[in-house]
């Protein structure tokens, strides 16, 4: 495996023009996480919000590599890793949602193992990734914010 991947880079918060092409390095998996060699990368709020330096809960330090979702097939794993395998398919996200961790927009991405799931065969790899961020907005909103039902439709104004 080449030590340097493809990536898109966040050079200045702004509009998506600052978005660029770049090498970076290869990143090493530590204790707890997994390398993954991406083939899809979600596009979420978060990820709008990051590049334009106005996250609620913090921004990464510039530059950066955008990405909070993606899904692909585990290539290395860290110290202490046993719930996957090496050419596994998962999804995952880089960390919590309150960190400043991105990394998806990469050819490859480390991740803390609580953050990834295995992908069953039947599900495919792009719904597999949108599932992680956006399955659980749409999760929340359908069953916390206003539990969906039968027959029951929101009250307008």
């Amino acid at each position: 495996m080449s030590k340097m991947m493809n990536a898109v880079q966040c050079e200045k918060f702004g509009g998506p023009e600052e978005l660029k092409f770049t090498r970076a390095q290869i990143p090493t998996p530590g204790p707890g996480q997994v390398l993954i060699k991406n083939a899809y990368a979600g596009l979420n709020f978060k990820d709008t919000l990051t590049r334009t330096g106005a996250y609620h809960a913090g921004n990464p330090e510039l530059p950066f590599i955008p990405g909070i979702e993606a899904s692909g097939r585990v290539v290395a794993l860290g110290d202490g890793v046993t719930e996957v395998k090496v050419g596994q398919w998962v999804a995952y996200m880089t960390a919590t949602l309150s960190s400043k961790k991105n990394d998806c927009y990469a050819e490859y991405t480390t991740a803390d193992i609580k953050c990834v799931v295995g992908v069953p065969d039947d599900v495919d790899d792009a719904s597999a990734c949108c599932a992680m961020v956006q399955g659980l907005t749409a999760h929340y909103l359908t069953h916390d914010s206003y539990p969906v039902s039968k027959g029951k439709t929101p009250k307008t104004t």
